[in-house]
């Protein structure tokens, strides 16, 4: 065997997962009125600190929300530079941190799955066909 080939035993396996709980040490929420308001908030976030984006939803009325994921430390840091851009660009919404979630309210938060919606389109030709 040459030393370029690959076997069963030098593949890398992937690392198994961890619990949510220790991946996910704190919970955070920002909340504004409007989507483009919360990308800017959220881009704030991100860039002031190492947090992770959760999900993102659409609560109806222009509410939206995104929940962020990290230590708290960074989590504080990242909330702290969200609320300081509304505050100066005078955007109403919130900005909310939950510490250490309890395991059970963990599977509330996290989506369990990604929903994929395939759409087959037909077409048919409707001009330049002989009908009888």
């Amino acid at each position: 065997m040459n030393a370029g080939s690959v076997t069963p035993t030098n593949i890398e396996k992937p690392k198994a997962e961890r619990p949510l709980v220790k991946r996910f040490q704190a919970l955070g929420f920002i909340e504004t009125n409007g989507r483009a308001p919360l990308i800017e908030a959220v881009d704030a976030a991100v860039k002031a600190a190492s947090v992770d984006i959760l999900a993102s939803y659409f609560v109806g009325g222009g509410c939206n929300t995104v929940t962020l994921t990290g230590d708290v430390g960074s989590l504080r840091a990242a909330l702290d530079a969200a609320r300081a851009l509304m505050d100066r660009q005078g955007i109403d919404g919130l900005t909310h941190l939950i510490p250490r979630l309890a395991p059970d309210v963990w599977k509330m938060v996290v989506p369990k799955t990604t929903v994929t919606i395939k759409v087959k389109v037909k077409t048919e030709k409707r001009y330049g066909t002989k009908r009888s």
